[in-house]
């Protein structure tokens, strides 16, 4: 997960108002009919897919939220990537019954294309992505919900600091109530079980 986006890798100013959540990134999957992935439920069964050829390598990560980007840091605060908060779409919180299913609290976002500088030959756009991330501790429905605040403009109504719920895999444990625009269906794409059932909550960014 290289630091492509928004800036210079380095370290990252400590402000204890930004919200950050305990993160494990789980996979990045390139966005288009060509690569077969459109939406939240096809980049689940990508990652089922990789997990069951035991092809993930979760990364231990702090995701940030600030008024014009989402920040990614490792461990020791050094910024791995940044996304512009203006190309993040589509926050989708996706969470499972399946106690066998490892990664069952999952937050997924779309970063758009950036296509600002698309005039400019020295500077590359980066195609449309789909980032996949573990949450811990945290409801992944807190996590999409707060990030549709912040991709809003309302990061007032989003309570700062290190957030630790001690969230332990009950589906839908959001203190905000429903989500809006919630899509819910079931999953067969656990490698554990052949009838789990999970619950995808697609938070959709309006302009």
């Amino acid at each position: 997960m290289p630091g492509r986006r928004g800036g210079s890798v380095g370290p990252s100013p400590n402000y204890d108002s930004e919200p950050s959540y305990h993160v494990e990134h789980l996979a990045t999957f390139a966005v288009g009919r060509q690569f077969g992935l459109l939406s939240a439920h096809d980049g689940i069964r990508k990652l089922k897919q990789m997990e069951k050829q035991s092809a993930i390598w979760a990364q231990p990560l702090l995701l940030k939220l600030k008024p014009d980007k989402v920040s990614v840091e490792d461990e020791n605060g050094e910024i791995v990537e940044q996304f512009p908060m203006e190309l993040i779409v589509e926050p989708t919180a996706h969470q499972t019954h399946d106690n066998m299913d490892t990664y069952n609290n999952i937050l997924l976002f779309v970063v758009k294309e950036d296509t600002r500088n698309a005039g400019r030959k020295s500077t590359p756009t980066n195609p449309t992505e789909m980032h996949i991330f573990q949450c811990v501790r945290v409801s992944a429905v807190d996590v999409a919900q707060d990030m549709l605040l912040f991709s809003r403009g309302q990061n007032q109504k989003v309570r700062g600091g290190r957030r630790d719920t001690g969230y332990g895999g009950s589906v839908d444990a959001s203190p905000y109530g429903p989500l809006p625009q919630q899509n819910f269906y079931r999953d067969d794409a656990s490698p554990s079980s052949n009838s789990s059932e999970a619950i995808d909550m697609n938070v959709v960014k309006h302009s």
